[in-house]
């Protein structure tokens, strides 16, 4: 109640002003992949007249984020990336706190390239570097994780390997509020 439904995170950290400016710094189409109940996905589509796809895996946060909507360019869809029409290309991909919940990364962001044509991604994960407690907490096999669903909390250098191995090059990265946030770009095929 205290966010009139929305988190009181967005407002404190800013993350959904400067994730969206930095997506429409790179040409559309859009997807926000697990974009919740779509407020970085508002805010792209309240940039640019390019089309911006919400996909998110919970019916109750698409149909709240449906309920919000209000941009002609903007459309949300319940599913993972199997639901999006194999023959649709996003250009730029945004990923807030998503990567994380993953298991296969690497496979998972090569597909976006592959499948989706993803040129740019835009990033925002939990920085394990963020406390010194963390470290401690795994040496002493205690739970670490902010979140029981995640399956790694990134050190820098481990981000940037998984996007390398998935053909990314890192172009911008900042570290704030103890998370990672960074763009990546496809890197240009070899003959």
């Amino acid at each position: 109640r205290y966010g009139n439904g929305v988190h009181v995170k967005h407002r404190m950290t800013g993350y959904v002003e400067i994730l969206s400016s930095w997506a429409v710094d790179h040409p559309g189409p859009y997807l926000d992949v697990g974009c919740n109940i779509g407020e970085i996905s508002r805010a792209v589509a309240g940039r640019t007249a390019a089309k911006v796809v919400g996909l998110d895996i919970s019916p109750e946060v698409i149909q709240k984020a449906r309920d919000r909507s209000c941009s002609p360019n903007l459309q949300f869809i319940c599913g993972d990336t199997n639901a999006l029409d194999s023959a649709e290309v996003f250009e730029t991909v945004i990923l807030s706190n998503v990567l994380e919940h993953i298991e296969d990364r690497i496979g998972f962001l090569a597909s976006l390239r592959r499948d989706q044509g993803a040129k740019n991604l835009i990033v925002r994960v939990p920085n394990y570097e963020r406390d010194w407690l963390i470290p401690l907490r795994q040496e002493l096999g205690l739970s670490y994780f902010s979140d029981p669903t995640h399956y790694i909390e990134h050190r820098p250098e481990e981000l940037r390997a998984e996007l390398t191995q998935a053909g990314f090059a890192v172009s911008r990265e900042e570290h704030r509020w103890g998370e990672i946030w960074l763009v990546a770009s496809a890197r240009e095929k070899r003959a």
